[in-house]
């Protein structure tokens, strides 16, 4: 059977900011979009690293901004300080490798999760973003290894479940990979890579109408690629 389609391997990826500390600026990466002056915010942490170059949380937390802003490389220039001044942060180690993931550079952040999972064991989002490098780079059995590692730390982490089963797709364990993708939908049902993988199990086991049912339910959820696989086999 001729593979017309590509797997999705879903890289939500996020970074951990601390509390904020004495008179340093907190801004949250987890907030779903930057403040309105995004440049009066920069310029409040540059002033927080020029009361204090010593700083840690400042330099975190402009990193993140900066992150936010898609300057990736400008990001990880500020969590090389903050990994200057506080070798043990956790924090620093992983929102780099974050950032290097996002500039592709899946071998470079591995290491940093590597760090980050020998600082913090309990971390599942860094067994989560080490399995995702991993997997990017071929190294599935590894992947998975990390996938189980960041599910035994937290049983509702769907993301997890849909990449572990895109990487048991990719090596033909279909009824695994199938178990894995419905965990996932149960855990989250707008979970649109979860929808768009299990079609693709489908597919593979020549399920058309499941398939397609999966691919329209991806595309309803936001995933618009699936819409054109639709065209292509299910019309």
């Amino acid at each position: 059977m001729k593979n017309i389609f590509f797997f999705f391997i879903f890289s939500f990826s996020f970074l951990i900011t601390l509390s904020q500390v004495d008179q340093s600026m907190y801004y949250s990466i987890h907030s779903k979009a930057l403040p309105s002056s995004k440049a009066g915010t920069m310029q409040d942490f540059n002033k927080a690293i020029e009361q204090n170059p010593n700083d840690d949380i400042a330099y975190l937390n402009r990193g993140n901004a900066k992150f936010q802003l898609e300057d990736y490389r400008g990001a990880i220039q500020d969590y090389n300080k903050v990994i200057e001044l506080k070798p043990d942060s956790a924090n620093g180690y992983y929102n780099r490798g974050i950032a290097k993931e996002n500039l592709n550079d899946y071998k470079g952040a591995i290491p940093d999760f590597d760090k980050a999972i020998k600082i913090d064991k309990n971390s599942a989002s860094a067994y989560y973003n080490r399995g995702l490098a991993k997997h990017k780079m071929q190294d599935y059995n590894a992947a998975i290894l990390d996938y189980d590692n960041a599910i035994k730390l937290d049983s509702k982490y769907s993301d997890a479940y849909t990449n572990r089963g895109s990487v048991k797709t990719q090596i033909k364990s279909y009824s695994e990979a199938i178990t894995d993708l419905n965990k996932a939908i149960e855990l989250n049902p707008k979970n649109s890579n979860a929808y768009y993988n299990r079609g693709l199990v489908y597919y593979y086991l020549n399920d058309k109408e499941g398939c397609c049912i999966d691919l329209s339910k991806a595309g309803e959820l936001g995933f618009m690629k699936a819409y054109d696989l639709i065209k292509q086999y299910c019309n």
